[in-house]
Order: structure tokens, then sequence, then C-alpha cells
């Protein structure tokens, strides 16, 4: 479920609602009610791709990277490349990643 994928990145990365909401241009309570389920993800949504890079560029402490990379692409290393990290982020998002099917 989106929510649950929004709400692991958001725990792993100390962040906001609000900082989510102010780097995406999205009001506060859509950003809490995407990640707590009341909202699911908008058809023709365009705000994932900086979503996944808003996150990719977050995770930078050694214990982050681990955590991502258990959950997002389990039996790999993270990515030292921001761009590489927000792609990863973007298929866990949207469900294409194996780690995605996961319960988190």
């Amino acid at each position: 479920m989106f929510a649950q994928r929004l709400d692991f990145l958001m725990r792993l990365t100390n962040t906001k609602n609000s900082t989510l909401g102010r780097v995406l241009y999205l009001d506060l309570s859509t950003i809490g009610r995407l990640r707590s389920g009341q909202r699911g993800l908008p058809k023709g949504q365009d705000f994932v791709e900086a979503m996944s890079l808003y996150f990719a560029e977050k995770i930078k402490e050694e214990l982050q990277r681990k955590g991502a990379a258990a959950v997002i692409c389990p039996g790999k290393k993270w990515p030292q490349e921001a761009a590489q990290a927000a792609e990863l982020i973007e298929d866990f998002l949207m469900a294409k990643s194996a780690g995605a099917a996961k319960h988190i």
C-alpha cells in the first residue's frame, strides 16, 4: 500500500508532513491523507518523481542506507548516486520493486 511505503520513507528520513508538503508544493493535509491511507495515490500524479528524489537525497547515514536497502532492494547495497537511489525509491513507491510487496 502506498501509504505504508510513504510512511516508511518519512520515518526513515525523519521527514515531517509539513516539510514534504513544502518541497512538493502540496497541502499539508494532502500529505497527511496520503501518509495515513485516507487518500490513495491520484491518477496522473506528477509528484512521485520529485518525492523520490527528495528521499534519495535525505538517505545519507549508514543506518538509513542499510534500512532502505533491506526494505527496498533486499540483498543489494544502497546506491551511492542519488539518481539511482531515486529510481529505486520511485519503483518502491509505485509498487514496482520486490521490496514494495513486503509488509513494512
